[in-house]
């Protein structure tokens, strides 16, 4: 990432949620309804770990205003969530 200050890069410390965080904060909300079954992308290795590159899911929120279920799809790719060592 670029300073905006120095225009040095710089390494930054990125909060990046989960499927989990996702789902924790929608039950927080009292609207959760549930989520999609999970799809898990292919398997493939990253810094010395198998595991799937993406995991997709929906979660269903109410919306009291439009009294309609609202879906939310998720995302979330390994690559991006596993820790960087330095």
């Amino acid at each position: 990432m670029k300073d905006a200050r120095t225009g040095d890069l710089v390494y930054r410390d990125v909060v990046m949620p989960g499927i989990y965080e996702y789902r924790t904060t929608a039950q927080r909300t009292g609207e959760y309804l549930g989520h999609s079954p999970y799809e898990y992308g292919p398997v493939s290795e990253y810094k010395k770990v198998s595991a799937p590159e993406w995991c997709s899911v929906t979660m269903y929120r109410w919306n009291p205003v439009a009294k309609m279920r609202a879906e939310f799809p998720v995302k979330v790719k390994f690559k991006e969530i596993a820790a960087h060592q330095t």
